[in-house]
Order: structure tokens, then C-alpha cells, then sequence
């Protein structure tokens, strides 16, 4: 059971910073392109 819910905390964990990733390189390639 405490694998479980470690697993599931670590999931979420990788895809948060998996999607603050994309934003990122979404923003820097915005900013080229206005430039």
C-alpha cells in the first residue's frame, strides 16, 4: 500500500516538472520568435 501511494507521489512529481519543462521551452520559443 505505502509503495503505491510513493509511486503515485513520485508520478505526479515527474510529470509537474515534465509540464513546467514545456512551458518553459514554450516561453523561450515565443520569446525568439517575437525577437
Amino acid at each position: 500500500m505505502k509503495v503505491i501511494i510513493i509511486t503515485k507521489m513520485f508520478t505526479s512529481t515527474v510529470i509537474f516538472q515534465f509540464n513546467i519543462e514545456i512551458t518553459l521551452v514554450k516561453f523561450l520559443l515565443f520569446s525568439t520568435l517575437k525577437i
